[in-house]
């Protein structure tokens, strides 16, 4: 089961604190520790987000290229090789010893709800998942009246829009709204090739 967070907000603010926790705990006589997730958790976006720390001071994984380009591209790589054995979205834990990465955990990635259902349409044109195994992915996730209830009230002001932060819920808006009708989309074409093929 996909963990989906419901209040975005909540979930930014609990995720890094957790996250965070997880690297106080695991951390020893280790050089460095560190997490990420292969893609972003909150918009679904191919980018890796995540932190790690080197002598006590915890940064954005994305800094790994300045200190260590090697090491940024090895997680880089191991990224893409965990989303094709798993066929999902990952986060991965690891350590860093001697100038080599070590793998501690890794795991599926929570996500919030628009983020999945980016993520199952990308990982059709990544050719990690097949139409099907997408449309069938996608039945796991659980919106909430919650989420769809924030989502109506957010199309409504989305109307009237006049302000810099309005504009930018417009463009979130959109986004999740042709992500959603290209679900559908496949969903009838799918439907019809199954008609098809059970008439034949």
């Amino acid at each position: 089961m996909i963990c989906i967070f419901e209040d975005e907000e909540h979930y930014l603010k609990e995720l890094s604190k957790n996250n965070i926790e997880q690297l106080k705990n695991m951390k020893s006589q280790e050089e460095g520790i560190g997490y990420y997730y292969t893609r972003d958790p909150f918009t679904g976006t191919k980018a890796l987000v995540g932190e790690y720390t080197l002598n006590g001071h915890f940064k954005d994984i994305h800094l790994l290229k300045l200190d260590n380009e090697f090491l940024y591209k090895e997680l880089l790589e191991l990224g893409k090789i965990k989303e094709k054995d798993l066929k999902d979205m990952v986060k991965i834990s690891f350590s860093i010893k001697n100038n080599e990465i070590e793998i501690l955990e890794v795991s599926q990635g929570e996500r919030t709800a628009k983020a999945a259902i980016k993520m199952s349409i990308d990982f059709v044109e990544d050719e990690i998942l097949t139409i099907a195994e997408s449309l069938d992915r996608i039945r796991e996730v659980r919106i909430s009246p919650k989420f769809l209830e924030k989502l109506e009230v957010e199309n409504a002001k989305s109307k009237t829009s006049r302000t810099v932060d309005e504009s930018f819920k417009n463009l979130y808006l959109d986004g999740l709204k042709k992500n959603l009708k290209r679900l559908l989309f496949w969903a009838d074409a799918y439907k019809v090739n199954i008609f098809e093929a059970y008439e034949g």
